[in-house]
């Protein structure tokens, strides 16, 4: 057999190989869950709607290190809120910085709108993973109730 033809016909494996290879290591070792809800990267979260002046009580969110290597959450503050509302959303309780494989930590995310409307805001974790150092995810609430007079 020809060496271009061998070349040709080997092309569709080596290309199913490098993909197979890509996805394994884009998938990132942890998972996060709030109420029992997988979250995936990039998608989103629905916080409780909370009357405008008010917050929401502490929801509860699970890290897990689904991979077979020590994990390191790093930073001063390991959950980097960012993205279009930032300051209307507050880690309250930071989770432990150093997660064995299987193990989990929680963090805690308080709601507290100060207008009206859909407010969204980025939570970014960061890890020492060199593949994936950071699991990124959205959370979206509502500020609700009527606008306070200003009489």
């Amino acid at each position: 057999m020809k060496p271009e033809l061998i070349r040709l016909l080997l092309l569709p494996v080596f290309i199913a190989i490098m993909a197979a290879q890509a996805f394994a290591q884009s998938v990132p070792p942890i998972e996060v869950a709030a109420q029992d809800i997988l979250i995936y990267p990039k998608e989103q979260f629905v916080m409780p709607d909370v009357h405008v002046g008010d917050s929401c009580a502490p929801i509860t969110f699970t890290i897990t290190n689904v991979g077979d290597k020590p994990l390191q959450l790093r930073g001063a503050a390991p959950v980097v809120v960012t993205g279009d509302d930032p300051t209307m959303y507050s880690v309250v309780r930071e989770p432990v910085d150093s997660l064995a494989p299987g193990a989990s930590a929680t963090f805690r995310l308080v709601f507290a709108p100060t207008d009206l409307g859909q407010k969204s805001a980025l939570l970014t974790i960061v890890t020492n993973d060199p593949g994936s150092p950071s699991y990124s995810f959205y959370v979206i609430g509502n500020g609700t109730g009527s606008p306070r007079s200003s009489l």
